[in-house]
């Protein structure tokens, strides 16, 4: 999941066709479900995301426990690794 600047929360391609995903050999509908939006600095973020898939008998749900927004990184986080 990500969200861009000026947009709302998008969700992750599932392949092919947006909201399916390969399954059992088969492309089948795939939903998520957003809940429990809390506001964290001033961003609207959900905190339960409920996964179902067609022709499955359960469903996934994922609970997010903390969120930070901008948080102070260290800039070698980004610096590429030498090659020796």
């Amino acid at each position: 999941m990500y969200c861009r600047q000026r947009s709302t929360l998008r969700r992750p391609d599932f392949g092919p066709k947006d909201g399916e995903h390969l399954i059992a050999g088969k492309m089948r509908p795939v939903e998520i479900y957003y809940r429990d939006y809390k506001s964290v600095n001033g961003l609207m973020v959900p905190y339960v995301l409920k996964t179902t898939v067609q022709a499955a008998k359960q469903s996934h749900n994922m609970t997010i426990e903390n969120v930070v927004v901008k948080p102070k990184l260290e800039h070698s986080l980004f610096t590429v690794p030498k090659i020796k």
